[in-house]
């Protein structure tokens, strides 16, 4: 397989030298982000800003003045790219959740996700100062269409005062989800993938977090000096594709 590819690298490299010499700046920026970036982590943690993230705190505190926990679910499959990200926000909340004596319901639509986000939000709130917030038969698993049912029943059940949904559209974006935790008075934020399911959530949600946003968000938010440099080092390889790109573009435009 290994020898496979090599072969097959090396053909492209022979017909588009071109390409070669982009996978090579591509390569050194992915080394300098490993190795070199995070020695200046301090210089560029403040790489985005993310207001949904940072609406995440509001939704916390205002649980903990109104004595209501915090719902979250999970629409997304073990295997999906926004998964990692959206675990390491989930523990950081939970901490958070936890030293203002937040109670959390949970919810996961895939069995291996569920399992996943279990870890995460115990290990969180076992950070925080109030460990025995945390209550396991509050987390729920809720496999395919039941996803939504289960959402709507957690948030009416325990009148939840923020709401979180993170993942696809599809179960947990359904209207009927957002419309319930908007009449219960709660706080909702989505972190979805796809742009036309803004249509849905813009009108019902406070905070909304699309795309690439959810890849950057466990970084955004847990300020870890390598994982920030990864960000940093993923923005300078696109910025050399496209400058590759244009002069590209420009060059066979000219005749060159």
């Amino acid at each position: 397989m290994i020898g496979e590819a090599v072969q097959q690298l090396a053909g492209i490299t022979i017909l588009y030298p071109d390409f070669f010499a982009v996978f090579m700046v591509s390569v050194a920026l992915v080394t300098l982000a490993t190795f070199v970036f995070p020695k200046y982590a301090k210089s560029i943690n403040e790489v985005r800003r993310i207001p949904a993230l940072e609406g995440l705190d509001e939704m916390t505190r205002a649980c903990a003045e109104k004595g209501r926990p915090l719902n979250w679910g999970c629409t997304l499959e073990y295997n999906n790219q926004y998964l990692p990200a959206g675990l390491v926000v989930l523990r950081t909340i939970s901490k958070l959740c936890g030293d203002l004596s937040v109670p959390m319901v949970l919810q996961a639509s895939d069995a291996q996700s569920y399992l996943m986000i279990f870890d995460a939000a115990r290990q969180g709130f076992g950070e925080s100062l109030h460990p025995e917030i945390w209550n396991p038969n509050l987390a729920y698993f809720a496999p395919g269409d039941s996803a939504t049912r289960t959402n709507i029943s957690n948030i009416e059940e325990h009148n939840v005062a923020g709401n979180v949904i993170w993942g696809v559209y599809g179960g947990g974006h359904n209207p009927s989800v957002l419309l319930v935790a908007r009449r219960a008075g709660a706080i909702s934020m989505a972190a979805i993938k796809y742009p036309d399911s803004m249509a849905i959530t813009l009108p019902w949600c406070e905070y909304n977090a699309l795309g690439e946003e959810m890849v950057v968000a466990g970084a955004y938010i847990s300020r870890d000096p390598k994982n920030t440099a990864s960000i940093v080092g993923s923005d300078l390889v696109k910025l050399v594709i496209i400058a590759c790109m244009i002069g590209f573009s420009i060059k066979t435009l000219a005749g060159l």
